[in-house]
């Protein structure tokens, strides 16, 4: 039983280093450097190389930079990324992901 928790522990506290809210991304990061390094772990890709399935109304990068600003409730905010770094992820993300109509 203490094994079972210790892993247990050990998953959560990996899963949540992986998706760190003290990201920084350096000015030479790209959108898919930053989906790489903060995003890749939670977001992976699926069998077609697609991110994301968007709506139509939050296929944009307003609403993808209200995401990394804000967060949800399963994924932290990320302060560290600054308006144009989370306008290029947002791009990199639109140009990998599916628009539902």
């Amino acid at each position: 039983m203490k094994i079972t928790s210790l892993l247990t522990v050990s998953v959560v506290l990996l899963s949540l280093n992986a998706c760190s809210k003290d990201y920084s991304p350096s000015e030479k990061d790209t959108g898919e450097s930053m989906y790489q390094t903060a995003c890749a772990n939670c977001h992976k890709k699926d069998e077609k190389g697609l991110i994301f399935t968007f709506t139509k109304e939050n296929a944009n990068t307003a609403y993808i930079k209200k995401r990394i600003a804000e967060g949800s409730m399963k994924m932290p905010k990320f302060p560290n990324i600054n308006a144009q770094q989370a306008e290029e992820l947002g791009a990199y993300l639109l140009e990998n992901s599916a628009i539902n109509n």
